[in-house]
């Protein structure tokens, strides 16, 4: 019996640290709300994404509507996620332009690694300790990206003929889908 007693005790005991645990890491709407606010905050407080903000805005690239990113090439600094028009840009924040350096060194030149399902074609930037990943298609865009940074490290480069170019497997993607459409 005294075992009976026992053991029911223990199975108390861990399911109700189970419980804590888990209702612990469940984030609340509150929680979510003040991550997204003190991302944006420390972001948008710094002085080189204030610059790089103005020479955007001065080319008429406006960044709107700010939320958190989730870039998993870029998660090894805080990022904010904009609006620019019906498109996105992420931009990523470095502690030193050592480090942001580093992780550009790391994505693919044509950003095409099989695992990434992009929103639409992808064009990175690095301006200083600043990635910026513009997910879209509109040229002015792009120039005032290639104006601020300078060109492009990875993603899909712009042809003559106004044609997407990347590796391969990009190609060999859309001439699957063609296909799978007959």
């Amino acid at each position: 019996m005294l075992n009976c007693i026992y053991g029911f005790s223990v199975l108390l005991l861990l399911t109700s640290c189970v419980n804590q645990t888990v209702s612990s890491e469940i984030p609340t709407q509150r929680s979510i709300t003040q991550l997204v606010d003190g991302t944006v905050k420390t972001i948008e407080s710094d002085g080189l994404f204030l610059q790089f903000r103005a020479n955007l805005e001065e080319r008429n690239v406006e960044l709107t509507s700010p939320d958190i990113s989730s870039v998993a090439w870029l998660n090894a600094a805080p990022g904010v996620a904009y609006r620019v028009g019906d498109y996105w840009m992420n931009v990523h924040l470095y502690s030193v332009a050592a480090a942001a350096q580093e992780n550009a060194d790391r994505i693919p030149a044509g950003a095409d690694s099989g695992m990434s399902d992009w929103v639409a074609p992808p064009h990175f930037f690095l301006c200083d300790r600043i990635i910026a990943l513009y997910l879209g298609q509109d040229q002015n865009v792009i120039a005032a990206l290639t104006e601020v940074c300078g060109p492009q490290f990875a993603g899909f480069q712009q042809q003559a003929n106004n044609q997407l170019q990347t590796d391969s497997g990009y190609y060999a993607a859309i001439v699957l889908l063609a296909m799978l459409k007959q």
